[in-house]
């Protein structure tokens, strides 16, 4: 009995030692292997243990795909390679080595890359206007209603006439601040009220970077020297020390949803401190990135100050912005 029992012992001492060398052989790499995207093999993929990424082109909106890769050998994956998924959002990929004793999580993301629209590609022929016209420039909409009155427009228009060339009955809001822009700005006419303020509406969520703003002739004028009645229609007086004027322009972000998600300003002119007075009558290079104007659909566009009177007239010559994944179920 013994014998056997010891016969037996040995079985399982045996048995036991071959389970050992099996389990040690399984593998504990918890790897990605290859990564690409099903519908567009071509997509460049970075893949590291820092994460998966790809930077689709912006026209690209639906981001529903189907990832293909490997993993490590004997490994498992979940979801499983093969699986479509929304990547307007970011996916997570788990993977458990083939002993169940590692296991590594991926993230995968889509990015877009930077925007900037410049205006140059709104071409109308010289000495011509448009006026509450809606342009649709790439993933950005501006909206305007024409309106009556001294300033023809409300929102946003163009215009390829430079300075000393334009009909006396178009003012000087259509005056370019130099004849090197024509054409290459988009003007804008707001209010001193958020709740009517010129918008610019996304048609995808982006996060605002940059704004290159410049007064018109128009607003630069009547903030510096002042505009008489035969110029404007109305006399208005220059900024100044003795009031300790201030002119401020804001932009406003709002969600899909129609609520303020942040606002920045920025000071124009500023003459509170009669020892240190300015106006930004010249191009001025708006940083956003700072600003927590991000995830935005729609951008407002107003000024505010201690006069309301100062022509609310002024150009976008440029905005720079990014274009961000959205959920597509």
């Amino acid at each position: 009995m013994k014998i056997k029992f010891a016969i037996i012992s040995i079985i399982s001492a045996a048995f036991l030692c071959y389970s050992c060398s099996a389990e040690l052989a399984k593998g504990s790499e918890t790897e990605i292997e290859t990564f690409q995207f099903l519908e567009y093999p071509e997509q460049q993929i970075s893949l590291s243990f820092e994460g998966i990424t790809t930077q689709m082109p912006v026209e690209i909106e639906d981001l529903r795909m189907t990832p293909i890769f490997t993993i490590s050998r004997g490994a498992t994956a979940s979801p499983a390679s093969g699986e479509k998924q929304d990547f307007g959002k970011t996916v997570k990929i788990g993977v458990t080595s083939e002993d169940n004793l590692y296991f590594s999580l991926y993230e995968v993301n889509v990015n877009y890359p930077h925007s900037t629209v410049d205006f140059t590609t709104l071409s109308i022929a010289d000495g011509q206007y448009e006026y509450g016209k809606e342009f649709n420039l790439g993933y950005m909409k501006l909206s305007s209603t024409a309106s009556d009155g001294l300033v023809k427009f409300k929102g946003v228009g163009k215009s390829n006439t430079a300075a000393g060339t334009v009909p006396s009955d178009k003012t000087l809001s259509q005056f370019y601040p130099n004849a090197a822009q024509k054409g290459k700005s988009m003007m804008v006419s707001t209010t001193y009220d958020i709740n009517s303020a010129t918008m610019i509406e996304f048609t995808r969520p982006v996060n605002i970077d940059t704004i290159t703003f410049t007064p018109s002739v128009m607003m630069a004028t009547a903030m510096t020297e002042g505009l008489t009645a035969a110029e404007y229609g109305v006399d208005v007086k220059a900024l100044n020390a003795d009031d300790k004027d201030v002119l401020k322009v804001h932009f406003a972000g709002y969600d899909k949803n129609g609520k303020l998600v942040a606002e920045k300003e920025y000071i124009l002119a500023d003459f509170s401190y009669a020892a240190n007075t300015f106006a930004r009558t010249e191009k001025q290079h708006y940083n956003l990135l700072t600003s927590l104007i991000r995830e935005i659909k729609y951008l407002k566009v107003y000024l505010s100050g201690t006069r309301t009177d100062i022509p609310a007239v002024f150009f976008i010559d440029a905005m720079g912005y990014k274009v961000l994944p959205q959920p597509t179920e």
